[in-house]
């Protein structure tokens, strides 16, 4: 559909522009804490179309905390990996969403998201992902999630996923507890 592939394109280039402020320095991250499943569900409700043929499961463990991210690039980010994931995978199959304390500790939280597509190709030794070949291999949206990704303070993979498809993991800082936690 024309309308839905020209919002995608200017959702593209608004990331674009907003990922060229913050490596200009001309814009900050706004870190505050921010819970996974708002996250999750705003994601959600920015694809409404292209999310009808997958069903969404969503799972955040009881004791995740809340990442300390800019909400808006976090969303950016999670938008742009659901998009991938739908668009990967056959129609029908879910796309899971995930969050959980990071495995090495509560000062990291640990988003996955997963799908049954296709999967990716792997390289091997000495051929690292460098230069532009490489961006148009792996797509802009994803040159997009790691650039806002870092700019967040957090990292991502992509990973074979045991079965069939990819499972885009995102680790980023977790909230500070407050203080009354403590």
């Amino acid at each position: 559909d024309l309308s839905r592939e020209t919002a995608r394109l200017g959702r593209r280039i608004d990331n674009l522009l907003a990922l060229a402020r913050l490596e200009a320095g001309r814009s900050r991250p706004n870190p505050e804490p921010t819970p996974p499943a708002d996250l999750f569900r705003a994601a959600r409700e920015a694809l409404p179309l292209l999310l009808d043929a997958h069903p969404v499961h969503v799972a955040v463990e009881r004791t995740c905390p809340d990442l300390y991210v800019d909400p808006s690039l976090a969303l950016e980010v999670l938008v742009n990996l659901l998009e991938n994931a739908a668009r990967a995978a056959p129609a029908g199959t879910a796309v899971e969403l995930s969050a959980a304390p990071h495995p090495l500790g509560r000062e990291r939280v640990r988003i996955e998201v997963a799908d049954r597509g296709p999967g990716f190709t792997e390289r091997g030794p000495g051929q690292e992902e460098t230069g532009p070949s490489d961006v148009a291999r792996r797509g802009l949206g994803l040159e997009i999630v790691r650039g806002l990704t870092a700019a967040s303070g957090g990292d991502v993979a992509l990973l074979r996923r045991p079965g069939g498809g990819t499972v885009a993991r995102l680790d980023f800082p977790a909230a500070p507890e407050p203080e009354e936690a403590r």
